[in-house]
């Protein structure tokens, strides 16, 4: 440890006489220490300052303090009888005696260092290299009196001439789009930034850099620097900043979802309209610069080149130069349609490289941590993660400056040009940037991943346990996993996280992707083997689960109960583990399969809330749609529709386009279940042609609910025959009701016959993945078996045209509806309910059954469907849903016959 003492002579009379501006004086020096990283003690005598010298730029940090002291020292000097300060190693012990011994040397004032800190301050300080002609024989003899400070190093860019060069060769021509190729580190960067400067003035140029801070699509979000966001309308930067958010999470990723590559594109579409037209209002002429478009993710050129295309960018008189390595000219490939021409930089250009023996050691240190966090973060960002570190910002900026003076930083963009320089030292930087990465992924702002998993590697130590699951979960999830499933298939993936639990987490990548992406067939593959033994809590949070979804899947829901509740239970004794919010939906899931709603609503809510508190919005988002479709099913449609567009809306933060469409399909369907039929056809529509993401799977139930809202709402637009465009069960269900709707009830039985007997018993339930096969699904089909649930509905319209086709058919007609209503789970839990006992009030009319059985039979309906709309906590919507709903309406309109109401 490092220690500064500082005292003046006589002080006690100067505190009496001079008190402010002894105050004054030593606050000044305690906040120059403190911000170089330093624990201070102030006591009456003495300032002590201690300072850890294994931090960066450590001598740069004394260099601000002695500064700063001198500084003070000068303000108050007419005052002062003298001053002492000593620097020195693990000094606190022998202070006294050196505050008094010292001083004697040089007539009682000056800052001495102990010759151990020479290394350190020799690039900035002037010392004394006597410690003066009456100096004792003793230790003392080690310190050095600092003379003076030098004046900080500026050794002048490196291969400066030739930027003036790259400029005349840009002069050469009057193509507006160029681009410039040539070798790396000789100034091509500078060069255009100076040839942007006599087109623009002080109108900034807008740089996009490929290839720096991240590896994708965030090069467009880091465009948006200081100097353009200055620029841009507040609506315009609000809309920027909100997209930019999610854009900048996947900014280590170099695979990307569908739906993140759209919101990249819209980003980039306002941020380039917005910098060309005000520009051009400016009277200016604007200017974008490419920065080595040979490092540009694929996805990335193209969606700059779709928008260059699709765009008015290519005709509105804007300036596009980019920059590229000395490589062969096809490496342009698309990149010819933004550049007609090629500037090449001839090899003769390059110089010697400039000697860089004279810099010192903290430059190298911050140069190789700025080399290290560009590969992860924007320059923008670079002064506020030192910051984090505990880094005097002062300091660093002025440490910044220098290096970019020296073209240090072109000679670091190769991280291994810093680690050989600085050997063994590399390794605390590499922690630093380390830390930063792992504190931006714990407060939400960085996805983790698998180059998360592979850049922490690359820094010397694998990730945490939690972080290598929650990683490959995110992968998965996202479905960016194919460079983690090659490293899986190779054998290399315990490289990279470490062998002790590769079997837990392969399985865990098998059995995860079958349940997010697989058929049944190969979710039931992926779960023949059991899961292998696996201590680390959250890894067998997770075995467990994915274990119960299954045994959901296939119905076996008494086992599926038994291994959540272990899940949980696990789950509940671990802080911070994100496993619990899963495990509380499955166990929500679980019982809403036994009929046990009332639970499983109370326990979805435990869910939302823990994956809120744990930041796990993608498990929210999951957790808010079944919540929806629960409440459906208990029969409050308005809290239904509030949880899922929050399901929605927490889907599209997060990612998942495929749930937030799935999401707003439950919006289109509680719509139409209250009734607004218009609005339910109009939400169906609108999914169809602007989807977020929407899985080819639902093409066929969306044009069917499309179709089922126009029959009820009384459109002609729709084909008759609807299941032999799209026949799927939900398509072949809805003819028949608008076969009956339309009177052709010859034709409701024949329907109804026909696919009563081909439906399956049950078919496997997907939890983890939207589920297209029906409308139904992922709702209803939780609470009841496929064939139970649709045989009642089919039943229904089938006993309706029945009576309604002759005398013949009334009894068969009574028997059908009559085992339907039996069941007493209708009365809270199937949304059909009121309709089923308005069917048998209906067929008792029809048949001829006396008004006291009318009576009873309308009562009965009436009375369950006031009981599920008085769970409506919505007041329009509750009307809507008695009055707007066909079958609702009717059986209100039949209480009023009957002086019900």
């Amino acid at each position: 440890m490092i220690q500064m003492l500082f005292s003046l002579r006589y002080q006690s009379q100067l505190r009496r006489t001079r008190s402010n501006l002894i105050t004054s004086l030593e606050n000044a020096i305690i906040r120059a220490a403190e911000a170089s990283g330093a624990k201070v003690r102030a006591e009456y005598r003495c300032i002590t300052a201690s300072f850890d010298e294994n931090t960066i730029g450590f001598g740069l940090d004394i260099r601000l303090v002695l500064e700063a002291v001198l500084q003070a020292l000068k303000k108050a000097d007419s005052e002062l009888y003298g001053h002492t300060c000593i620097f020195g190693r693990d000094i606190t012990e022998d202070g006294p005696a050196l505050l008094r011994q010292l001083p004697r040397i040089s007539g009682g004032t000056g800052i001495w260092c102990s010759e151990i800190l020479r290394r350190y301050l020799d690039p900035y300080v002037v010392f004394d290299e006597s410690p003066g002609n009456d100096a004792p024989e003793t230790s003392f003899s080690a310190y050095r009196q600092i003379r003076e400070l030098k004046t900080f190093i500026r050794l002048g860019a490196l291969n400066s001439p030739y930027s003036e060069k790259i400029q005349s060769v840009l002069s050469s021509g009057n193509s507006r789009r160029a681009v410039l190729m040539g070798p790396g580190y000789i100034g091509k960067r500078e060069a255009l930034s100076r040839f942007a400067g006599t087109i623009l003035g002080d109108y900034p140029p807008l740089v996009i850099r490929f290839g720096s801070g991240g590896t994708g699509l965030s090069c467009f979000t880091d465009a948006l620097s200081p100097p353009i966001r200055g620029l841009i309308p507040p609506k315009s930067l609000e809309t920027l900043d909100t997209i930019g958010v999610f854009i900048f999470k996947e900014r280590l990723e170099d695979e990307f979802t569908p739906f993140a590559i759209r919101k990249t594109g819209h980003f980039l579409r306002i941020l380039l309209e917005n910098y060309i037209s005000l520009a051009l209002n400016r009277g200016i002429s604007p200017v974008i610069l490419l920065e080595n478009i040979h490092l540009a993710n694929p996805v990335a050129a193209k969606v700059f080149i779709d928008c260059f295309a699709g765009n008015f960018v290519a005709s509105s008189g804007v300036h596009i130069y980019g920059t590229c390595s000395n490589e062969p000219v096809s490496v342009l490939g698309n990149w010819e349609v933004v550049f007609p021409r090629i500037l090449q930089v001839s090899p003769e250009f390059l110089a010697p490289p400039a000697d860089s023996s004279q810099i010192p050691q903290d430059l190298w240190e911050i140069a190789y941590a700025v080399s290290l966090f560009r590969q992860y973060f924007p320059p923008a960002l670079f002064l506020r993660l030192f910051e984090e570190e505990g880094k005097n910002p002062v300091m660093i900026s002025r440490a910044l400056d220098m290096i970019a003076s020296m073209g240090l930083l072109e000679i670091t963009e190769d991280p291994l040009r810093g680690a050989r320089r600085l050997g063994d030292g590399k390794d605390r930087i590499q922690k630093m940037v380390r830390n930063r990465l792992l504190d931006w992924v714990k407060a939400g702002k960085l996805r983790p991943g698998f180059k998360l998993l592979q850049a922490l590697a690359d820094l010397g130590i694998p990730a945490p346990e939690e972080l290598v699951l929650e990683a490959l979960r995110r992968d998965l999830i996202n479905g960016t996993c194919s460079t983690l499933r090659r490293t899986i298939e190779e054998s290399r993936f315990a490289e990279l996280v470490g062998s002790s639990h590769i079997p837990a987490l392969l399985y865990i990548f098998r059995t995860l992707e079958s349940l997010l992406r697989g058929n049944d067939g190969d979710i039931a593959a992926a779960f023949a083997e059991l899961p292998p033994e696996e201590e680390v809590p959250s890894y067998k949070v997770r075995l467990l689960s994915y274990m119960a979804i299954y045994k959901l899947g296939i119905h076996d829901t008494d086992k599926a109960a038994e291994l959540i509740k272990d899940a949980m239970h696990i789950s509940q004794g671990q802080s911070g583990n994100r496993g619990l919010a899963q495990a509380y939906r499955v166990f929500s899931l679980v019982n809403l399969s036994k009929g046990r709603l009332s639970d499983a609503i109370e326990y979805f809510s435990f869910s939302m809330e823990q994956a809120e508190k744990s930041e796990d919005f993608e498990e929210y988002a999951l957790s808010a749609y079944y919540a929806a479709a629960a409440q459906f099913l208990f029969g409050n449609i308005a809290k239904a529709e509030r949880l899922a567009l929050k399901a929605e809306e927490t889907a599209l933060n997060a990612g998942l386009s495929a749930w937030a469409d799935r999401a707003r399909f439950l919006r289109g369907k509680l719509l139409f279940e209250s009734g607004r039929y218009k609005e339910s056809l109009d939400m169906f529509t609108e999914l169809q042609h602007n989807s977020f993401g929407l899985h080819p799977a639902a093409a066929d139930t969306l044009e069917a609910w499309a179709y089922r809202s126009a029959v009820f709402l009384g459109s002609d637009e729709f084909p008759a025959q609807l299941a032999t465009q799209f026949p799927n069960t939900d398509a072949r269900f809805f003819e028949i009701e608008a076969s009956y709707l339309a009177e052709d009830y010859q034709r409701t039985v024949e329907l109804s016959d026909k696919l009563l007997g081909e439906l399956p018993d049950q078919e496997f339930l997907f939890i983890e993945q939207p589920d297209w096969r029906s409308g139904f699904s992922q709702g209803e089909l939780l609470l009841f078996s496929l064939k139970e649930f649709r045989s009642s509905m089919i039943s229904a319209y089938r006993a309706l045209a029945l009576c309604r086709l002759d005398k013949a058919g009334h009894a068969d007609a009574r028997r059908s509806i009559e085992l339907i209503i039996r069941d007493e789970r209708l009365s809270d839990m199937d949304p059909n309910s009121a309709f089923y006992f308005f069917a048998y009030y209906c067929i008792l009319g029809e048949s001829g059954a006396h008004e006291v059985d009318m009576d009873t039979a309308v009562s009965m309906a009436y009375k369950r469907l006031q009981r599920r709309a008085s769970r409506i906590d919505d007041a329009e919507i509750n009307r809507s849903f008695l009055s707007r709903h066909y079958w609702n309406g009717a059986l209100s309109r039949a209480a009023k016959e009957h002086k019900l109401i």
